[in-house]
């Protein structure tokens, strides 16, 4: 796509879904380009879809340069963060990313490494820290496949954490991912671990979202045991996750 590299900040968002490209690339068929494609340092920073669709429709792109005081991190994030409609995976996913980015950003010392902690960047999408916590382990263990199953919202974070723990070898994941979720929810199935409670059980449940809850939950309730019950408040906790207890 183009001649410019993609500067790492432009990554921390997914690319548009087909149906939203397709809605974009229209309207800029019918009214042109209405926005211009941003760069920053000779890097492509904000407008990959913007760009894409030019190229497709055959429109010469309009460009700007962003001034070289600019955080670029913070550039697209103001310019994304509140127009994209995304799932909680996906915004964990942008999170863990935005989590662990350095490269490409200024900071007051003159350094590139810059790093926002977990927290802040689980506050900044409005998602939990266990999902961030998820959508790193995905970054870091999982295969591309499947960071692209996580970011295009197909495959929870909570799924695809559980089955990288399963099935640690990067080319069995990709081998299983190629059958989608349905595949990889069928592997997790025939397995001898307990994994219901990974999968997601509808499109309109939000698993992750519902997780993310249920650790603030329990976070509460165990800030009000004693210390010295903590151990029976974790035995408790594990009766109820391995269904020794029964409804």
């Amino acid at each position: 796509m183009s001649k410019y590299d993609i500067h790492p900040a432009a990554n921390i968002f997914p690319m548009m879904s087909d149906a939203a490209y397709q809605s974009l690339k229209a309207d800029m068929e019918k009214n042109g380009q209405c926005e211009a494609v941003v760069l920053y340092d000779g890097k492509l920073v904000d407008g990959r879809n913007r760009l894409r669709a030019c190229e497709e429709l055959g429109i010469e792109p309009l460009y700007s340069e962003l001034e070289p005081d600019v955080d670029p991190v913070a550039f697209v994030l103001s310019a994304n963060l509140h127009r994209r409609q995304l799932k909680t995976s996906q915004k964990a996913m942008c999170a863990a990313k935005l989590a662990g980015l350095g490269e490409g950003r200024p900071s007051k010392t003159g350094s590139n490494d810059t790093v926002l902690p977990i927290d802040e960047a689980a506050k900044l999408f409005g998602v939990g820290r266990a999902s961030v916590c998820r959508a790193l382990d995905v970054l870091r263990d999982g295969c591309k496949q499947l960071a692209e199953m996580c970011e295009s919202g197909e495959v929870p974070v909570s799924l695809a954490s559980t089955f990288i723990k399963e099935t640690a070898d990067k080319k069995t994941q990709g081998r299983i991912a190629k059958g989608g979720k349905a595949a990889i929810v069928a592997d997790m199935k025939s397995s001898d671990e307990p994994v219901e409670a990974a999968v997601d059980p509808g499109e309109d449940f939000d698993v992750d979202a519902r997780g993310d809850r249920l650790c603030d939950w329990l976070r509460h309730e165990l800030d009000q045991w004693p210390q010295e019950h903590l151990g029976e408040a974790l035995h408790w906790i594990v009766q109820i996750a391995t269904k020794e207890f029964k409804a």
